[in-house]
Order: structure tokens, then sequence, then C-alpha cells
């Protein structure tokens, strides 16, 4: 009886399946049946304009300029309509670096600005900072100028709001180049890590830190002064794209402060620049894995620690980005005395873990990674003494619990 009543069932549910899959195929038919209607009706459209094109040329005798964007038509779509049907010749204009140069200056002069003397001194930082733009757009692949001008608009404006601190070039650079991660990321749509980046630090580590984009650092790599751009709030870097609230004198101030006091950002520029040379070896490693090119290895990470043990402060990012790319065999428990973990405002210990636990979880994808949460969950039970969290945290919680548990058993044998 059981086994007629689960045929059954099986039956009805294969059934309810077969009748999904209909209705699903009936909805693609109508969905590309209207696309084909569209496209003939975007078809008849040009018809019509090839049409009246070839009536002022043949019976009127004039001359037609046709301008058009290809980035939106599309090239088969121009050669098909235009030079498929019209007897002309072809003009294309190619996004080069004098257009690029000629559409910052052209941006330059339709924006005013109060104070002409800084609008001065910004020119004159621009242009060198666009000069090394090139290679990063070039790379970005991007050649519509539109783009260009309304993002260079968009950064003069957010560069206004520092117009009364002291503008120094590497400040503007930072600037420009956070802008334009904000824009990559949000296109990628990425856009979430950049909130857990500090102002101030060193924007090739967090991109790597957070698992950002490829596009992003490969893009940041074509830039000469790559290993020197720092990271400026996405309040800020964001604003006209994300279409925030305009900061007040408080807030502007306030972030060219943090900037210039963020107390990490050498430390994490020569994480990164280790980490290249430690990529620089890897490269060769599948060609040369012999018991000398070993030892090699073993020298260079043994190198980069003790350059890395110079500096007196780290957080939990920094251990994890040098266990990762410098070598697995670094603990906690070697930087222990030097981890800062009051790095952000909390109002309670057990705020404190979870902004820590919430972190870690962003940077170690890969759950299964136990020793390496076993050692963040001791650390921050020794240091707040914290017997539970929110539930989401469940690994922190079991690990305390047990910890608890053991804990409770020695004593019991003990008596």
């Amino acid at each position: 009886m059981r086994t007629a009543r689960n045929a059954g069932d099986s039956r009805g549910i294969d059934a309810i399946h077969d009748e999904l899959q209909r209705i699903e195929e009936a909805f693609d038919s109508i969905v590309q049946d209207e696309s084909a209607y569209i496209d003939y009706l975007y078809m008849e459209k040009y018809n019509a304009v090839i049409g009246m094109i070839n009536e002022l040329v043949e019976k009127y005798e004039m001359k037609v300029i046709i301008m058009c964007n290809t980035d939106i038509l599309g090239a088969r779509y121009v050669d098909n309509i235009f030079r498929g049907k019209l007897d002309c010749i072809t003009y294309n204009k190619i996004a080069t670096n004098k257009s690029l140069h000629e559409v910052v200056d052209k941006t330059f002069c339709e924006i005013v600005l109060d104070n002409n003397d800084f609008k001065s001194k910004l020119k004159d930082l621009m242009d060198k900072t666009i000069v090394d733009f090139e290679n990063v757009w070039r790379a970005y692949g991007n050649r519509n100028l539109r783009f260009v001008s309304a993002f260079v608009s968009s950064f003069i404006q957010t560069a206004t709001l520092f117009q009364d601190t002291q503008m120094e070039e590497e400040f503007l650079d930072s600037l420009f180049y956070s802008m334009f991660i904000v824009e990559v990321s949000f296109n990628e749509k990425c856009i979430g890590c950049l909130r857990k980046f500090p102002t101030g630090s060193n924007l090739r580590f967090y991109l790597q830190v957070y698992n950002s984009s490829d596009e992003m650092e490969e893009l940041i790599l074509k830039s000469k002064v790559k290993d020197y751009i720092k990271w400026i709030d996405i309040h800020f870097s964001g604003m006209f794209l994300l279409n925030t609230i305009t900061p007040d004198a408080e807030s502007i101030a306030t972030e060219k402060e943090d900037y210039k006091t963020y107390k990490y950002y050498e430390l994490e520029r020569v994480l990164v620049k280790e980490n290249d040379k430690m990529q620089e070896l890897d490269i060769v490693r599948s060609l040369e894995e012999t018991s000398a090119f070993r030892a090699k290895m073993s020298e260079a990470e043994k190198s980069a620690i003790e350059e890395i043990a110079k500096f007196e402060a780290f957080k939990i990012e920094h251990i994890l980005y040098m266990k990762k790319n410098i070598s697995v065999e670094i603990r906690f428990d070697d930087y222990l005395e030097k981890i800062d973990f009051d790095d952000e405002e909390c109002s309670s210990k057990i705020q404190a873990v979870e902004n820590a636990l919430s972190r870690v979880e962003r940077i170690v994808s890969n759950r299964s990674r136990t020793d390496i949460f076993n050692e963040i969950y001791e650390l921050l039970y020794s240091k707040y003494d914290v017997d539970k969290v929110d539930d989401s945290f469940e690994g922190y919680n079991m690990f305390v619990q047990s910890k608890i548990a053991q804990s409770e058993k020695m004593i019991r044998r003990r008596c």
C-alpha cells in the first residue's frame, strides 16, 4: 500500500514538473517573439531613414553626413544598415590619449568655481594625474569620452570640498583613483566591500584582502603611483555616483585628518611589496621545484617576516593577509601583544567581538579553514571574555561553549 502511494506521489510530482517546464518554454517563446518584433521595428525605422537618404542623394543630388555611435548601435548593425544599403565613405572617430586630454581641458573650462586660484592649482595637478591615468583608461577598455567628461566633472566637484585644506598631489591622486575604483566596482556589482576600507589605508592592500574584482587590481597596477594610492572613504569617493548627501564641514575635516593619521599605511605598503616578491617566486615555482628553490622560498618568507615584525601595531586583517600571502606558518599568538582589537568604536564587548568576526568572515571565505577561525575565537575570547554573541556567528558560540565545558570537566576531575 505504501509503495503504491509513493509511486502515485512520484507520478504527481513528475506531472507538475512537466507542466512547469511547458509553461517556462511558452514564456521563452513569447520573449523571443517580442524580441524579434522589436528588432523588426528597429530595422523598419532605419530602413525608412535609408530610403529618405537615398532620395536626397539620387533625386536632389545632395550630400548627406550620417553621425552615429557604434558603441550604442553596434558595429554589425551599422554595417548592415548603412554600409550595406548606401554607397558611402566611412570615417571612424577613435578615442585617443589626445582626446582624453581635450575632454579634460574642455570640462575644466565649462566648470565655474568660486576660487579661481584653487581651480588653476587643481588644473595643474590634474594634468599630471591624467598623464598617469592614460594607461589605466586604455586598459579599462571604455572608450566613451562622455564617461570621462562626467567622471572628471564629478572629481572636480568632489575636490572642491577640500579646497580649504592643503591640496597635496598624493591626496589628489588618491581621491581620483578612489573615485575610479568606486565606478568600476559599481559596474562590476561588488561595491559592498568598499565600505570596509578605512580612510588613508593602502588601496591595493584592501583590494587584495577583501578579494575584490581582479579587474580593479589589474587596473591599479597600470598606474605609476599604484604603491602610494590611499583610500578615500566612499562617502566622498562615491558621493556623485551613489547620489549621497554632501558631507558637512566637520565631516570633511575629519576625513582629511583620518587620511593623515591612519597608522597602518606603511605596514600595508610593505605587506603588498612582500606579497609581490612572493608572487614573482611563485611564477617560476613549477619550473624550478628543487630543494635549492624551496630553500630560496623559505629564505624569502623569513626575510619578509623579519621586515614586517619591525612594525609596532597590527590589525586582524594584516595577520590574515600574512597567513594567506606570505607564510601559512604565521600564528596570531606571535603578534598577540601587537594586535589592535579596538580599532573600531564599539558600545560593548559583544559588539567588538561581532565586528571582528564579521570582518574575518568577509576575508576568509573558506569556512573549512577551522584552524584560522579557532585561532581568532581563542584570541577574541581571551581578550573580551564574551560567552555568547549573535546566533549568526555559530562557530564562535560553539567554540566558547566547548571551551567552557572542557574547563568545567577539568574542575570536576580535580574535585
